[in-house]
C-alpha cells in the first residue's frame, strides 16, 4: 500500500511546534476517539509522532509518495501529540488530542 511504520523507543528528541498550525495541512478529526486521523494533504513523505515531552513514538513514512489520507494511531494512548509532517517542499507542524 505504499505506507510503512516504524516504531520507536521513546528518546530525548525535543519538538517545537509553532504556535499556528499550517492552514494547507488539515488533521481531523482533533479531538480524536477513534483509531485513525486523517491528515488531508498530498504527497507527505513522512510523518512523526511525538508526545508531550517531544519524545518520538512512531514514524510512518509515504513510500510511493501517492496521496494518502490517514494513519492508523490505534497503538497510541490517550494523550496529547505532535505531528511532524514532511511535505516535498517543506515540512510542518500540528498537534492532536487523543481521547
Amino acid at each position: 500500500d505504499g505506507l510503512d511504520t516504524i516504531g520507536h523507543e521513546a528518546d530525548d528528541t525535543n519538538v517545537i511546534v509553532p504556535s499556528k498550525p499550517e492552514k494547507e495541512v488539515i488533521v481531523y478529526p482533533n479531538p480524536n476517539n477513534t483509531n485513525t486521523l486523517n491528515v488531508n494533504t498530498d504527497k507527505w513523505q513522512s510523518i512523526m509522532v511525538y508526545n508531550a515531552i517531544g519524545q518520538v513514538i512512531k514514524t510512518y513514512v509515504n513510500t510511493s509518495l501517492k496521496y494518502k489520507d490517514s494513519i492508523d494511531i490505534s497503538a497510541l494512548a490517550a494523550g496529547h501529540y505532535y505531528l511532524q509532517i514532511k511535505l516535498p517542499e517543506k515540512t510542518v507542524y500540528h498537534k492532536f488530542i487523543r481521547h
